[in-house]
């Protein structure tokens, strides 16, 4: 993988099927062992990518595994969660640091996504039927982030950090209907 968030949020779907294995082959020994085994490899991984994004993909994509299989499944792995999220954040500090961090609209990269987002929905606005042109909108970036006023302490050229919105920016609503389609 080339990049942290890349193998971060496709480690996050394959640990919702390795969970899903998990708590099918309960019964099976062999099976639940390696659906354990490779479950906590894919966790240890996503810990250590430090991917915020891909941390909340992965709780919600258990979370909802658990809760197709059971509404208590679901219940306990809120628990458990909450407890393993307790245990990590009082002894791995920069665990902690880096949840919260999700939550402080001051901190730095939280702010410049906030700024991409709103030049990415400015380019949707502004080509609303067939977007931008896939993988253009950093070569318009630069100009809206201007008609934003948006500092240039912030202002990172790039992909949007939200899959929706890029779609949306670059391929329009038609391209995004046809994505939205296609998954």
């Amino acid at each position: 993988f080339s990049n942290p968030m890349t193998y971060g949020h496709s480690s996050a779907m394959w640990g919702a099927l390795a969970f899903s294995f998990l708590l099918g082959y309960r019964n099976d020994k062999r099976w639940f062992a390696l659906a354990g085994l490779s479950l906590f490899c894919i966790l240890l991984g996503l810990y250590s990518c430090h991917t915020r994004g891909s941390w909340i993909a992965v709780f919600f994509g258990l979370f909802s595994v658990a809760l197709l299989r059971r509404i208590q499944w679901g219940v306990a792995f809120i628990v458990a969660s909450l407890v393993v999220g307790a245990i990590l954040g009082l002894l791995v500090p920069p665990f902690a640091e880096r949840v919260f961090s999700i939550f402080d609209f001051k901190f730095t990269s939280n702010l410049s996504r906030l700024y991409i987002w709103q030049a990415h929905y400015a380019i949707f606005k502004d080509y609303f039927w067939f977007g931008s042109g896939m993988n253009y909108n950093p070569y318009l970036l630069e100009d809206y982030y201007k008609a934003l006023e948006v500092p240039t302490t912030y202002q990172q050229i790039g992909h949007a950090h939200n899959t929706y919105l890029q779609w949306l920016a670059g391929t329009g609503i038609i391209g995004f209907l046809a994505y939205m389609l296609f998954i």
